[in-house]
């Protein structure tokens, strides 16, 4: 049997045949194992043999060899080969210039892998020095990092940009075939993004081809996933060779193992002698099954504890991810591990979000658990305090340590535990990492990559415990994976608890909508309906979607019912919560407003009742509100709401108000590179989240915003490429600021505080700039305060007010043109400015931004300039306080809602005075110097920097210059580039996309159809449970809704239904809901037009209306929004059908839908009008754009990929003719006889 090398190298060869059968002297870059075809692929072609060995040793490569190369590839052969790194350093040398020979470029993928074996010799050490991952200056351009997996070295590999044309190696497809045989040792692919990689590696370099390799994967995981298709391919390789893939199902949880008598011991010894675990229901096996076992807490704490055992072995570990109620005892599950592993001398952290609920968690340890080995550490600790419990951490006095996200990122681990060993690591509130969750926190993001670097570059061996309340298992709405992917677990025990709750009642009642006073009507219904449970003695959470609503119905209920009820939000003090939180848990008040800042951590096990306000969030976020009812389950409790579905224009709000468009994180991808170029392509940068603050609305937590987009894109690119273009880490520890002072301060300061700053600069006027080293000084000499009350007290210039210092905080701004002359430049700033105060001249009153843009259009040529301007203008210059008479200095704009309508007015003194100021800045700092850089110290926050750092904006906007900003109170963040020719097609993009921004819009929307279709049925609370635990374990919404139909509404008034539940004794209720409820119409009803709602030609419909379509079966009315959700096929037939419109969001959902889950017919419909990625295009193009510009290379792109676009008779006729008379041979036979051709 032949070799795989002979194998690989001969698919390499047949692709080339069929390629230079068209076309002569094509360069192809060979994308994979080059040790596995360089010795069998015709040396007479390769290009380059001598570099072959040595590609994975950048100093290999020179300018020498690069004019080498061009002379070479110059030459006419049938073909050239080149290795995939020799075509990245060609890259390089080339700079911004495209290569000459571009358009011969064919490139053959190993599209399997990304991650390819690396040499021993070859591999680069990774060192983080203050944890910052930096890319080394010597690690070789392809390679995007090197890794260590099994003992042996690999380095990942990027993908070429889409403007080359790729041919993948492996094509062809094997199905893969189940085995119904359970196999503990099956090869796990769901847990390790390269996963697949590593098995095909381990096959190739075992040269184990021929036997059954058995497979295993959680089937709701990878639903649509490429990882399938990708898995047919190498089973059809194995195939080849007598070998195959062949599939096992995951094995079910067992019952209940024994548990050690230790472990008993333990548990009696902390939680005291009468102390027995726990059971947790637990599903068997949530991939295909909703049957539960009980699962005793014992039994996952042992699990724990071997892993732990494992790993101090040098055996493989594994880590644990646990879902369960609040209430359920997931704290006991990973502190008990946590004595166990203190007594074997070890280390245990715990990664906590809330301050006040790792300092419950300690305390309760200590006065309760009798385990005072433990801390915890957070910004609110003084120096010395924090230093003190390092110390003791270091010396083994204390061996549980309590920590934010935030501060765990900010050092490296033996900042805090020395030369120690960390035996476990525990996440609680892990759904706080799910960038679907309404709650994300973008810090808990960012540690899954650190986890991953302290496992593999500290060398540390422990393991993972993340655990939460509620997430969603699989599927469309997945949380589970997404949160097991982000933080590198390693192929975790998986435990999700129960999602039902059946001692909790559902009691909904629809009411008609509101026709008037919307906001003011619905208080008032939430004000009545307090004051019946007021009557009824329940004890009640009652959730708001704003703070301010709290107040009113507050200050409404308590006037006639003196004070039964209290509030509880974000914004409220420390002693505030606690004192309102101490209220309602002893029921001395029995109503708590409160908005979603209220469940974190929070344990109240006698809620009689949930009452929504409205829905704020995703579905999974209401079904955790909920399941704050009845923590004891020997209580029954209610979820009761009234709803209508105007209701989720709050929810709609708030996610409009938290979300990010599409253009601001353009624009932050954009600053990446401007800082990339600038800094002389410098693949390491520090930035400032400062120099950002402009893409962002003032008002916003830009700094959350700023982190949060570099996510996305960060995230987005591992998604579409496989690999991290950039990568982002935040650094809030790193400070250094700037001051400015005269003598006499500079005298003192060098007196009491040396080695503490460097002198920048002195003026004649004795003024001096000095650059202080914030922590430096903390670490000598403040250690009376925390790091963060200090870093203040800088920023507020009362650091050394003791001493009798004073000084001024600066900002250090720093601009640097592009190339051409400063003339030109400032030329074109003028004409800008002129143009943009010639448009705003232009109106007489207040206009809309959409009416700004296209009389900006008519006067600028650069089109994809003008949306860039109109968003840093009405960003940045906007004076939000309409009515002040007072003029605001770099502001000019006032923004006012007229209806749903934002318009502004432009205050024609102040915008003329603002651009001349501009011009005058940048003429004076560039203007007598020959330098293209240059820099100013101004005083944070005053008229002086913003004018700086609007003028930055503007330059970076019009491509003019690059600024940056460093000295200011600010996180900074550390990037690390990979890829930059990623980031240029983006930032070119007139259009772009974020994949993850569009997923979750999608999830919202889903969100809402769900909210709809599960208040206003009238099922049976078994049913609506039901419903609840098949979106819980990742059901997609088709499925979802097929098996739980539209019904009647729910129309009984909600406290007559509640008294009925109500015995004295109370019991579950299997059916609260009445059969004698009516539907409710948003329309009038009439004789002739009951239930029937058509639409007519050119009406707009929005989504809330009524739609009555005759299908095949029946006719049936739903509102646009569910057709949407239900059926978009049969609502876009009738949208052609009868000429109707659907408003803007509708229209791109429906696309959205039509595209993602029915491609065959939104193609044979759009036909030409269809977006594809064409060749030599560097962003996706309607067809119709090649079919009549390149009609041969369209024809040829077609003949390959006939399923992606649709044409018609007529259509195919035109093509046929058009290549026949430009190029005949080209035209296939069949082809050539449709159009009567010989």
């Amino acid at each position: 049997m032949k070799s795989f090398n002979k194998y690989y190298a001969e698919k390499i060869s047949a692709i080339i045949e069929s390629k230079i059968a068209e076309r002569q002297n094509l360069i192809f870059v060979l994308l994979g194992q080059t040790s596995l075809w360089h010795s069998l692929l015709p040396c007479a072609n390769i290009a380059d043999s001598s570099h072959l060995r040595n590609e994975n040793k950048h100093y290999s490569f020179s300018k020498d060899w690069y004019v080498q190369m061009q002379n070479t590839l110059a030459l006419a052969k049938d073909y050239h080969l080149i290795s995939y790194a020799q075509f990245c350093y060609l890259q390089d040398y080339a700079g911004d210039t495209p290569l000459p020979f571009e358009d011969r470029i064919v490139v053959i993928q190993d599209n399997l892998r990304q991650l390819f074996p690396l040499d021993k010799e070859d591999y680069i050490p990774t060192s983080s020095q203050d944890n910052i991952d930096s890319r080394p200056a010597d690690l070789p351009l392809h390679h995007i990092e090197q890794c260590t997996l099994n003992q042996k070295h690999y380095y990942l590999t990027r993908r070429p940009t889409n403007n080359f044309k790729v041919i993948p190696l492996f094509q062809e497809e094997t199905e893969v075939e189940e085995s119904g045989l359970e196999d503990q040792n099956a090869y796990n692919l769901s847990f390790d993004n390269f996963a697949l990689d590593l098995l095909i590696n381990d096959h190739i370099h075992q040269s184990a081809f021929g036997g059954t390799t058995k497979i295993t994967y959680y089937e709701k995981q990878f639903q649509n996933n490429r990882l399938l298709s990708d898995l047919k391919k190498w089973n059809a390789v194995l195939n080849q060779f007598g070998g195959q893939l062949q599939y096992i199902a995951i094995s079910q949880i067992e019952e209940d193992s024994p548990i050690r008598e230790v472990t008993t011991q333990l548990l009696k010894r902390h939680w005291g002698s009468e102390a027995t675990f726990r059971n947790l229901f637990i599903y068997k096996n949530p991939d295909r099954t909703n049957e539960v076992i009980p699962i005793s807490q014992g039994h996952i704490v042992e699990t724990i504890i071997t892993a732990y055992e494992n790993s101090k072995e040098k055996q493989v570990i594994r880590d644990v991810f646990l879902t369960a109620p609040t209430g359920a005892g997931k704290s006991l599950i990973f502190q008990l591990p946590a004595f166990h592993i203190s007594n074997q001398g070890d280390v245990t952290i715990v990664i906590s979000p809330l301050i006040a609920l790792m300092k419950d968690q300690v305390e309760t340890i200590v006065k309760e658990r009798n385990f005072e080995k433990i801390a915890y550490i957070n910004g609110e600790l003084s120096f010395s305090e924090r230093e003190s419990i390092i110390q003791q951490c270091q010396t083994g006095l204390i061996d549980i340590l309590y920590m934010s996200p935030e501060l765990f990122l900010s050092y490296d681990i033996t900042y805090f535990i020395g030369s120690r060993k960390i035996g476990l690591l525990a996440i609680d509130e892990a759904h706080l990492i799910t960038t679907w969750g309404r709650d994300f926190r973008v810090d808990y993001w960012f540690l899954g990559e650190h986890l991953r670097k302290l496992r593999e570059v500290n060398l540390q061996r422990f393991t993972i415990v993340a655990v939460t309340a509620t997430a969603v298992f699989g599927g469309t709405n997945d949380m589970v994976f997404d949160s097991i992917n982000s933080l590198h677990l390693n192929n975790p025990h998986l435990y999700i608890g129960q999602a039902k709750r059946e001692n909790i009642t559902f009691v909904f009642q629809n009411y008609s909508a509101f026709e008037k006073k919307t906001e003011a009507n619905k208080l008032e219904q939430t004000v009545s309906f307090s004051k019946q449970i007021h009557e009824l003695q329940l004890k009640t959470l009652v959730y708001t979607p704003y703070t301010k609503q709290i107040s009113n119905i507050i200050e409404t209920l308590n006037q006639g019912f003196s004070t039964i009820a209290t509030g509880y939000h974000g914004g409220m003090t420390n002693e505030n919560k606690n004192f309102a939180l101490g209220q309602f848990k002893t029921s001395k008040r029995k109503i708590m407003f409160c908005t979603k800042a209220f469940g974190m951590g929070v344990d109240i096990p006698d809620v009689d009742m949930v009452y929504h306000h409205a829905p704020s969030g995703l579905f999974s976020d209401y079904i955790q509100e909920v399941g704050r009812a009845a923590r004891n389950p020997d209580l029954n409790g209610f979820a009761v709401i009234n709803y209508h579905p105007d209701d989720l224009l709050y929810a709609k709000t708030l996610h409009k108000m938290s979300a990010i468009p599409p253009y601001q994180i353009q624009l932050v991808l954009r600053k990446i590179l401007l800082a990339y170029h600038s800094n002389d392509k410098q693949n390491n940068l520090l930035l400032s989240t400062e120099d950002f603050e402009y893409i962002f609305d003032k008002g916003q937590d830009f700094q959350q915003k700023m982190l949060t987009s570099l996510m996305f894109l960060e995230k987005n690119y591992i998604l579409e490429q496989g690999f991290p273009v950039f990568t982002a880490r935040p650094k809030k520890r790193f400070i250094t600021g700037y001051a400015k002072l005269e003598d006499e301060q500079l005298e003192k300061l060098a007196h009491f505080y040396p080695d503490t700053y460097e002198l920048i600069s002195s003026r004649k006027n004795g003024e001096h700039i000095i650059e202080f080293d914030i922590e430096k000084f903390w670490n000598h000499y403040g250690q009376k305060q925390s790091f963060e009350n200090l870093k203040l007290a800088f920023y507020n210039n009362t650091i050394f007010q003791e001493d009798k210092i004073s000084l001024e905080p600066q900002l250090k701004i720093t601009f640097e043109r592009a190339g051409g002359s400063f003339d030109g430049q400032s030329r074109k700033l003028q004409t800008i400015f002129h143009t943009i105060q010639q448009v705003l001249e232009s109106f007489d009153g207040f206009f809309t931004a959409n009416q700004f843009e296209y009389k900006l259009k008519e006067l600028i040529a650069d089109q994809w300039m003008v949306p860039k301007i109109s968003n840093l203008l009405f960003t940045a210059y906007i004076n939000n306080s309409y009515g002040n008479r007072h003029r605001i200095p770099n502001v000019f704009l006032r923004k006012r809602t007229f209806g749903n309508e934002v318009k502004y007015l432009n205050d024609p003194v102040m915008s003329k005075t603002t651009f001349l100021r501009l011009t005058t800045r940048f003429n004076n700092l560039f203007k007598n110097s020959g330098n293209r850089r240059s820099s100013r110290f101004c005083t944070q926050k005053n008229i002086n920097s913003d004018s700086y750092v609007k003028l930055g904006n503007f330059l970076e906007t019009l491509g003019i210059a690059t600024f940056e900003i460093k000295g200011g109170d600010k996180t900074m963040v550390h990037i690390r580039i990979n890829a930059p020719r990623y980031l240029e097609v983006d930032n070119n993009s007139p259009e772009y996309n974020n994949r993850l921004l569009a997923d979750s819009t999608e999830r919202q929307e889903t969100s809402y159809a769900l909210f709809n279709h599960f208040f206003q049925n009238d099922w049976s609370n078994q049913k609506r449970w039901e419903f609840i635990e098949n979106y819980f374990l990742g059901e997609s919404i088709a499925n979802l809704l097929t098996p739980y139909p539209p019904t009647d509404a729910n129309k009984s008034d909600l406290k007559s239904r509640l008294k009925k539940l109500l015995p004295q004794e109370k019991s579950v209720v299997e059916d609260c809901n009445t059969t004698e409820s009516v539907p409710v119409s948003t329309a009038e009803v009439t004789d002739s037009n009951l239930h029937i709602f058509t639409a007519i030609k050119d009406s707009v419909l929005e989504q809330s209306k009524l739609l009555t379509i005759q299908t095949e079966e029946e006719i049936r009315t739903m509102r646009v929004s569910e057709w949407l959700m239900y059926d978009p096929v049969i609502l876009d037939k009738e949208r052609i059908k009868v000429g109707f419109k659907l408003e803007g969001r509708a229209y791109q959902i429906l696309n959205s839908k039509l595209r993602a889950h029915h491609f065959d017919y939104y193609r044979d419909i759009l036909r030409l009008q269809m977006h594809i990625d064409f060749p030599k295009y560097s962003t996706s193009v309607k067809a119709l754009l090649p079919y009549t510009d390149k009609p041969v290379e369209f024809y040829k792109w077609w003949c390959d990929n006939p399923d992606q676009v649709t044409l018609n008779f007529r259509e195919k006729l035109m093509l046929f003719e058009k290549v026949n008379s430009k190029h005949p041979r080209t035209l296939k036979s069949e082809h050539k006889k449709m159009i009567g051709g010989k």
